[in-house]
């Protein structure tokens, strides 16, 4: 059941009364601190939870520095919830907001002391690439990521100093990155053995979903849901232009069906990933020569293709732009 307003409102100033003698830098952002926002990655993107908010407006500032403040207000419509979150700290400033479970923006402006302006803006929308603008006075680097798992792997060392931070806003920070471990622990492991899914398998039940046949469609599409996570990635691959109209309606469902809004683990970010090559060629590029030849092998027994980036425009380094 969800607390009356100024339950939840007297909830957070006693929170924030016991953390007043630390520093605002230091603590955990309003969003964490009150709970009254929860945030989860759901196949590495960021969904706000439609069920366990609080409708609050709370703002506090730092007592060591009050030109440091933290501002976030929570409202919804109809049981779909919305939050605005502002930080200042020093010469940096995040805005966080959320129109929809599923739709994200982010944006961090710093003004650092030669004069020059960094801003970063993540946006996230339902159903499209994560799209990222990194602009540092008047360069500017735009690109996309399929998730937040497949940013972490492709840009390790500029996650963590620019993506990280803000996250962690969101996110608990040491469980982010004990997740990302343990799911490259999980693909290697798999790796060693044959892959349970495949790009054959797949696209043989996606063509008897055009069956004149009602029983075999039925147990075409039993055969895609029992297979789990792992066939998105590889649904991705098949050509629209060769499917019927029922064959797009049932795979729109199935897509619809997988994806459901369950927070990620280990094991189910794992299941996802295991047929996904573009994950697989950045993963990997850190990995030792005997887990990149296994995870090379497992990618052709998986999708007919293995890791060699020369042959791929999957790998999201083609779709970064400088100016």
């Amino acid at each position: 059941m969800r607390l009356s307003v100024a339950r939840a409102v007297a909830i957070g100033l006693i929170l924030l009364a016991k953390n007043a003698s630390a520093q605002q830098t230091a603590e955990p952002s309003l969003i964490l601190l009150t709970q009254c926002g929860r945030f989860h990655l759901v196949l590495g993107r960021i969904h706000l939870d439609s069920f366990h908010y609080k409708k609050v407006r709370l703002h506090r500032t730092c007592e060591h520095s009050p030109n440091d403040e933290e501002f976030v207000c929570v409202t919804a419509n109809e049981a779909t919830p919305s939050l605005h979150y502002l930080r200042q700290s020093g010469s940096t400033r995040v805005t966080i907001d959320t129109t929809q479970c599923d739709i994200v923006r982010i944006e961090s402006k710093t003004s650092h002391s030669s004069g020059v302006q960094e801003t970063l803006l993540i946006d996230q929308q339902a159903t499209q690439p994560i799209q990222i603008v990194h602009a540092i006075g008047s360069s500017k680097r735009t690109f996309e990521s399929t998730s937040f798992w497949h940013l972490m792997a492709q840009e390790p060392d500029w996650f963590d100093q620019h993506v990280r931070p803000l996250l962690s806003l969101m996110l608990h920070r040491c469980e982010l990155q004990r997740s990302a471990d343990a799911i490259q622990q999980r693909l290697k492991a798999q790796s060693q053995g044959a892959p349970s899914i495949t790009q054959q398998f797949v696209d043989r039940q996606v063509e008897r979903l055009a069956s004149s046949s009602r029983s075999e469609r039925i147990d075409a599409q039993r055969q895609l849901v029992s297979a789990g996570v792992g066939i998105l990635p590889l649904l991705e691959q098949i050509d629209q232009r060769q499917l019927d109209i029922e064959q797009k309606s049932l795979i729109q469902k199935l897509e619809r069906k997988l994806s459901s809004a369950r927070v990620d683990t280990p094991d189910r970010v794992a299941a996802w990933l295991a047929t996904d090559r573009e994950y697989w060629i950045l993963a990997s590029r850190d990995w030792s020569s005997g887990n990149r030849q296994q995870a090379h092998e497992f990618m052709i027994a998986t999708c007919g293709v293995g890791l060699d980036e020369s042959n791929t425009s999957l790998a999201r380094q083609n779709n970064q732009r400088y100016r």
